[in-house]
């Protein structure tokens, strides 16, 4: 398969070399998207973050323990401390 042809005009690509060439750059395109994309996973700057909030009412009745928190804050801060790991 002849994908350049050369003359004395010079050098040109053949129906076959132009696709080829346009092949060849797309899978140049993705392997740097591949290696950038590898990098930020690597650096920790890829991936899923869900972010959400928990509202407290400060109206509710406060307990009396823990420094007058409202129940509502003790726990939800409970709650943290299992998701962390921490209880």
């Amino acid at each position: 398969m002849t994908i350049f042809e050369r003359s004395s005009g010079g050098v040109q690509a053949t129906t076959a070399g132009r696709h080829f060439l346009r092949t060849a750059r797309s899978i140049l395109e993705q392997m740097d998207s591949l290696v950038d994309s590898t990098h930020h996973a690597g650096c920790g700057e890829a991936g899923r973050l869900s972010v959400g909030f928990y509202h407290i009412d400060l109206s509710r009745e406060f307990t009396g323990n823990a420094g007058g928190l409202p129940k509502a804050v003790l726990s939800n801060d409970i709650c943290l401390k299992k998701v962390r790991g921490c209880v």
